[in-house]
């Protein structure tokens, strides 16, 4: 089993090393949101913040990604009535486009992780994927077979700088969503505009 582990990495190692920097993207990308949810609830007063920050990192409380994601799309559509209410501006549409894209990240790495690959070009890792009864019908009576399954090809670079792109959009919720969020709840922050 080591002999085929060390040759699938020496045949493809450029194409682990970038499933691996996906990996290492996503992670950093949920690092970011669980430091903008902690921060941004921390300002409201220490003990309240903690008590939140522990159970932010508990994974028995939040489980996953997707559900910070979802807190995030929660906190930031309270955020956007709030804002309308009071006259105030807040990019909701923004936000919530970046929430969105995280989601696109975990599609392809769950891809990435739940599917057996194959990599047949460098930098392209590939997986086999059941087509669906109807289209399997549908190319039946357009004459182009029958054949029950398809491959998918996922382009690693072009996924990299996907997903450096949606890292970059994740670090403004840092630097441009928390100033907007704590002016719109009345937070008392330095350099808050």
């Amino acid at each position: 089993m080591k002999n085929i582990a060390n040759k699938m990495l020496n045949k493809h190692s450029d194409e682990l090393r970038k499933i691996g920097l996906l990996f290492y993207i996503l992670n950093q990308v949920e690092n970011k949101l669980n430091m903008v949810i902690q921060i941004f609830f921390s300002e409201f007063n220490q003990l309240k913040g903690l008590i939140f920050n522990q159970a932010l990192l508990d994974e028995k409380i939040f489980p996953s990604l997707e559900n910070k994601r979802k807190f995030l799309l929660k906190m930031i559509q309270i955020i956007s009535e709030e804002a309308k209410k009071r006259n105030m501006n807040f990019d909701e549409k923004k936000w919530k486009k970046v929430c969105k894209s995280i989601s696109e990240l975990q599609v392809i790495r769950n891809k990435l992780a739940h599917k057996f690959l194959s990599f047949p070009e460098k930098n392209t890792a590939a997986y086999i994927l059941r087509k669906k009864y109807d289209r399997i019908l549908e190319e039946e009576k357009q004459g182009r077979g029958h054949e029950s399954f398809e491959t998918k090809r996922i382009d690693l670079d072009e996924e990299i700088k996907k997903a450096e792109q949606i890292l970059f959009d994740n670090e403004k919720l840092i630097t441009d969503f928390l100033p907007q969020a704590w002016r719109i709840v009345d937070v008392n922050i330095p350099n808050a505009q």
